[in-house]
Parts: C-alpha cells; structure tokens; sequence
C-alpha cells in the first residue's frame, strides 16, 4: 500500500465514507470512489484547474446521488488531489492519475464494471493448446498486476489504439512492453500474433 492510498483509506475513516466491498461486484468502495474522485479532479487539471475547479466537478458529477459522507470523502480527495496537482505543474492531471493509479480507475469502463479482459495468441506458430492458454493465462496476469482492473487496461488499450499518445496510451504500451519481456522474453514465435479482447456485462 503506498502513501496515497493509505492517507486516502485514511480520509475515508475520518469522513465515515462507505467502506468494504461492492455488493454486486465485490469492488473496493474506497477505491471506487477514489478514482471516481481523483479522475474529475484530474480532468480538471488538464484544464489548468486547481482546487475550486476540482471541488466544482466533483459537486456537479455528485449532484442528486452523492451522500453526505461521500461528498465529504470526496472534498477530502480533492483536496489531496490538489497537492499533489501543484507539486507536478507540468502535467498536474497525469501526476494524479498515477497517484491514484492502484484504484484500477474502475470508473473509467465504459459498460460497467462488468468488463472481462481475454487475451489470444494467434498464428501459424502458436503452441499447442495447453502451452497457449498457460501464456496467454500468464499475459493477462501481468497486465492485470500493472494496471489492476480490466476497465483501466479497456481504457489504455483504446487509447493507444485512437491516437496513440497522452497518461493513457503511455500506460498500455509499458503494460504490454512488461508482459512480452516477461512471458515472452525471446519474443514471440514466429507468425504469431498477440490479440486482446474486451467483453462487457452490466452492474
């Protein structure tokens, strides 16, 4: 656990957020609603914002559903969102977008939290089906073990597939560059291809 998430599951105590799991999906509360928080603020970032801005967004994307204790909750992250925003002028939504990395950003899946990651290997070298399913198994793992949920590596991929470039793209190809030095450390066979699918269910 780093500094962040523990001064965050901190907040949550001092503010009396929901905490435990998701009674649909089992998710992390705390992380659910941290990333929700952290990604606003870091939007607003982007757009050279800083904490009014941030406490701006979060009231206006909570309005008609946020309780009491997680507007509170909230506040909170926005605020240790902003510290860290001015700490990193450059590129002070990136900066929280990592801070906030270990919450899987499970937000940012568009068709729920129910998405499924399924990764192939493809081609007229592919091993045989035991071996195949053992890596492509073993890829999803390390992907997973970097990015934590597979709505952040939906997001990743998608945007290193539309332009390439920005925090998402970035995180996709370190992700994917991690996972072939690992399961595949003298590179695919060769006439193989790396496939990576996304499946999606609702709440």
């Amino acid at each position: 656990m780093n500094d962040i998430e523990q001064t965050t599951r901190r907040l949550a105590d001092e503010t009396s957020a929901k905490q435990g799991r998701h009674e649909v999906d089992g998710r992390d509360l705390v992380s659910l609603s941290a990333g929700w928080a952290a990604n606003k603020c870091a939007a607003a970032a982007d757009a050279g914002g800083q904490l009014a801005q941030m406490t701006f967004a979060l009231a206006e994307g909570m309005e008609g559903w946020g309780a009491r204790a997680q507007q509170r909750f909230a506040g909170a992250v926005a605020k240790l969102c902003a510290e860290i925003a001015a700490k990193h002028p450059e590129a002070p939504g990136d900066a929280i977008r990592e801070a906030f990395r270990w919450t899987g950003w499970c937000h940012q899946g568009l068709h729920g939290s129910g998405t499924v990651l399924r990764v192939r290997l493809q081609g007229q070298g592919a091993p045989a089906k035991q071996q195949r399913e053992a890596l492509e198994d073993a890829f999803g793992r390390v992907l997973l073990r970097e990015l934590v949920t597979p709505e952040a590596l939906d997001v990743a991929y998608r945007a290193s597939r539309h332009d390439g470039t920005g925090y998402w793209a970035a995180q996709w190809h370190g992700v994917r560059a991690k996972a072939m030095a690992e399961v595949f450390p003298s590179g695919l066979p060769n006439k193989t291809q790396i496939r990576v699918r996304f499946s999606y269910s609702p709440w």
